[in-house]
């Protein structure tokens, strides 16, 4: 009885570090394991299908038995040249976006230790160490629109989120004295909302358009080291193994602008930016 709940308390414990260490969303599942094209020239020449291949230094990941098939030392590396379009398009407005960037998605080195004497079982032995890109997150895409007088804004959302959410005035006033910890709070604290006497949220006055713009800007990638060794017993039988190093850089920059047209009311511009940045190492 008294192991049963050691084994549950500690099951709970578990769970407790998992849901704070896992606690990401489909979009970071889909962005850290869709993987692009990397690889020495040769391999991203025949579309990525180097796992049944042997003598590649690009086979260290996929296939490290294949390293017992060299004959010799070598070095490569491959430079890249990346061309990225992006198009924002609201409200029949498209807006473009180009990037480009120079890099160098592989780079390896392979060394051979091939026995001269053919008569022997063990043909050597060869160990590389390689570096390969597997994602480029570098974009940047934008979009802008013009609101209407009756088109709702960020403002309006945020006035909503704070009768939604049971916002009063005192509580928000409590979060402007002792630090912003809601969005509707900053909203508040930046006199984008206030209370009528009901203790309803209303949105600043504004007259006429506004017009909206966003920027969305995104650096980083995901790279693999490799370490690996293979040999071959009388060229009949490979063996090999590696060991991999995968990290993880990814920033992202949101700046939110909106600006009124007309300059009679209070409000003017506002601008909400948001940083994000995630870092990660794992085996493989």
């Amino acid at each position: 009885m008294k192991i049963t709940k050691i084994v549950s308390a500690s099951l709970a414990l578990m769970l407790g570090w998992g849901g704070t260490a896992f606690a990401q969303d489909e979009v970071d599942a889909l962005r850290y394991t869709r993987y692009g094209l990397t690889g020495f020239a040769r391999i991203q020449g025949i579309g990525g299908a180097q796992t049944a291949l042997g003598a590649d230094v690009s086979t260290m990941a996929s296939n490290p038995a294949g390293l017992g098939m060299f004959r010799r030392s070598e070095f490569s590396i491959t430079p890249g040249l990346g061309f990225s379009t992006s198009t924002g398009r609201v409200g029949g407005i498209s807006t473009n976006d180009e990037r480009n960037n120079v890099a160098v998605p592989h780079i390896g080195f392979v060394f051979a230790d091939r026995q001269s004497d053919e008569n022997s079982d063990w043909r050597g032995a060869t160990f590389g160490i390689s570096f390969s890109r597997l994602n480029n997150f570098n974009n940047r895409t934008s979009y802008r629109n013009t609101a209407g007088g009756q088109d709702p804004t960020i403002v309006e959302y945020f006035t909503e989120l704070a009768n939604l959410r049971g916002r009063t005035q005192t509580d928000l006033d409590n979060e402007f004295n002792n630090g912003y910890t809601s969005m509707e709070g900053l909203a508040y604290g930046t006199f984008l909302f206030d209370f009528d006497e009901d203790g309803f949220a209303i949105p600043t006055d504004r007259i006429g358009n506004v017009n909206q713009s966003e920027e969305i800007i995104r650096r980083g990638s995901q790279n693999q080291i490799d370490i690996a060794g293979g040999t071959s017993y009388r060229d009949k039988i490979y063996l090999g193994a590696s060991l991999g190093v995968i990290t993880s850089d990814f920033r992202q920059e949101r700046i939110f602008r909106e600006t009124e047209e007309d300059a009679s009311t209070d409000f003017t511009s506002l601008e909400l930016r948001d940083e994000y940045r995630t870092r990660a190492q794992a085996l493989t």
